[in-house]
């Protein structure tokens, strides 16, 4: 390797030096995947914005979907609990 090419290499060698030591540090580390995870709720929004706003509407939709449901319950115990429509006359 010529002098000119090794001296373009140099800064990309250096950072990915120090990517690998960071990478081997959180990898290693006892609480790695606790704080990767504390990490990324942290930024989610910034690095996933799109996603977790589609996420976000669809949990919208599931718990209004849930609460429907349990009216719909509540009113068919309270109908059946009057003895409407059980086949008595």
């Amino acid at each position: 390797m010529f002098a000119p090419q090794r001296e373009a290499a140099l800064p990309a060698l250096v950072l990915y030096a120090a990517v690998k030591q960071f990478e081997d540090e959180l990898i290693l580390s006892a609480d790695s995947r606790q704080e990767f995870l504390r990490l990324a709720r942290s930024r989610r929004d910034l690095l996933w914005h799109d996603e977790f706003r589609r996420l976000h509407a669809a949990d919208a939709r599931a718990r209004d979907l849930a609460a429907l449901a349990g009216t719909v319950h509540e009113a068919l115990a309270r109908h059946a609990g009057h003895g409407e429509g059980n086949g008595a006359a």
